[in-house]
């Protein structure tokens, strides 16, 4: 980890003296202006760097409107687009050479690789074990932002995912909604086949360098119960030669791959969203937050829908499982943290109104239990043929199976990022795959 952590730093210190330039991050309203409060007093002002502009910012966007409608007239909220690879290489950047001035108060974390910040800086958070009642938020995002026995994470929303898909390629091809419930991850690679062939649409979109592991390879071992490592063992060492789910999945990415059902891009990537949204795509395997930028294409509504994930072959997999999700830290570096504090704790741990609006608004699924109650879950969601989707992500998400991220899940997929074209192309077969991961994130880690 202290290898990936050097290299990351040494990296991130070229990288930052471009940063300047800002090419990667924007205030939410785009004016300047969002850097001051309305008297002009940067005491009531909060920078808050995330990512994601059709769930993240507006979310909080939403979240500085209720702080300011419960008493806050001059809160300002400077909410800045930075994407999340950035976030990493910054953190790391400043925390590495102990400059942190031109750091945000608040940040936002993906749970995957959290622990591996808390652990490697530590004393850059503000602790909120006794701020916050963590008793009220769903355990398992709790926990990924503890150590030793204190928090340092504020959670924020499910990674609660399914297989989102298009009904009228499916019904176009042949198939309906039925022909996709209780398969394998191979059964729906056949009604891929077979909507390429009969419609021209593709089945999937990844790009095996980048996002393909965060997708593919994390969910399956999620639904599986099991991590890449043994997060009880210091030096988190892996065993990828037998690991049967990531063998699997690697040979299911092939095949869809080689066969021409790959639209060829990140889902994440501003491309692959554009194709999806242009019903260029039956099928994407996702979780809820990814929901607004289907139902940012309106003219789809009600021409999508969706179920489960599908199951492996080679090893028992539930068909529950968690994609993403995140969490707000506020670093230490904060200069006004009791504002931070009241903020996060006010509206974040303290308001169902809040939740209630993101819920409709960016299909932000709460992990503070209370909001998880309201009668809003059970809205009926049009875009969705009328399907009750808040409701049914919630629910599966108490029986998604628990796992220990560890601190070296971002390595691990850094790994499979770098060595899995040379599989697809022939280069190495599977045995070949696994001990290439193998040797770079023994590397790396």
């Amino acid at each position: 980890m202290k290898k990936v952590i050097a290299l990351m730093a040494v990296f991130a210190m070229l990288c930052a003296l471009f940063a300047g330039c800002g090419t990667q991050e924007t205030p939410a309203d785009g004016s300047e202006a969002a850097q001051q409060s309305e008297n002009g007093s940067a005491e009531e002002t909060l920078t808050v760097w995330c990512w994601d502009e059709a769930f993240n910012l507006p979310a909080m966007a939403t979240a500085e409107k209720y702080y300011k409608e419960a008493g806050h007239d001059n809160f300002k909220l400077n909410i800045v687009n930075v994407i999340e690879e950035d976030i990493q290489t910054r953190l790391s950047t400043a925390f590495s050479a102990g400059v942190t001035d031109e750091l945000p108060d608040i940040v936002l974390m993906g749970d995957s690789w959290a622990n591996m910040y808390l652990t490697n800086f530590p004393g850059c958070y503000v602790d909120l074990t006794d701020e916050i009642d963590f008793s009220e938020f769903a355990p398992y995002k709790v926990s990924c932002f503890t150590v030793d026995g204190r928090v340092y994470g504020v959670p924020f929303d499910s990674g609660s995912a399914g297989l989102f898909y298009r009904t009228d390629i499916l019904e176009e091809a042949g198939f309906q909604p039925s022909d996709l419930e209780d398969i394998t991850l191979w059964d729906l690679l056949e009604i891929a086949k077979v909507i390429r062939e009969k419609t021209g649409k593709y089945g999937f979109t990844f790009d095996p360098s980048n996002g393909a592991a965060f997708t593919w390879m994390d969910s399956y071992m999620q639904a599986s119960g099991e991590w890449f490592y043994d997060s009880d063992d210091p030096e988190e060492n892996a065993d990828f030669a037998n690991n049967k789910v990531m063998r699997e999945v690697a040979e299911f990415l092939k095949e869809a791959w080689n066969n021409d059902l790959v639209y060829r891009t990140d889902t994440r990537d501003s491309s692959g969203i554009g194709a999806i949204q242009a019903g260029d795509v039956a099928f994407v395997l996702n979780a809820i937050w990814y929901a607004p930028s289907l139902m940012a294409a309106e003219d789809a509504s009600g021409l999508w829908s969706y179920t489960n994930i599908p199951s492996l072959t080679t090893v028992e997999t539930s068909k529950y499982t968690n994609i993403g999700g995140s969490s707000w830290v506020i670093l230490d570096a904060c200069k006004n943290k009791e504002l931070a504090v009241d903020f996060m704790k006010t509206i974040w741990a303290g308001n169902t109104e809040f939740y209630d609006e993101i819920l409709l608004g960016q299909s932000a699924v709460a992990t503070w239990l209370p909001a998880t109650t309201s009668d809003v879950y059970q809205t009926p969601v049009e875009f969705f043929g009328g399907k009750t989707m808040y409701s049914d992500f919630a629910s599966w998400g108490e029986f998604i199976p628990s796992v220990d991220y560890g601190t070296n899940t971002w390595t691990v997929n850094n790994a499979v990022g770098a060595c899995l074209m040379d599989y697809f192309d022939d280069v190495v077969d599977l045995d070949g795959l696994m001990e290439n991961i193998q040797s770079v994130y023994d590397t790396m880690k």
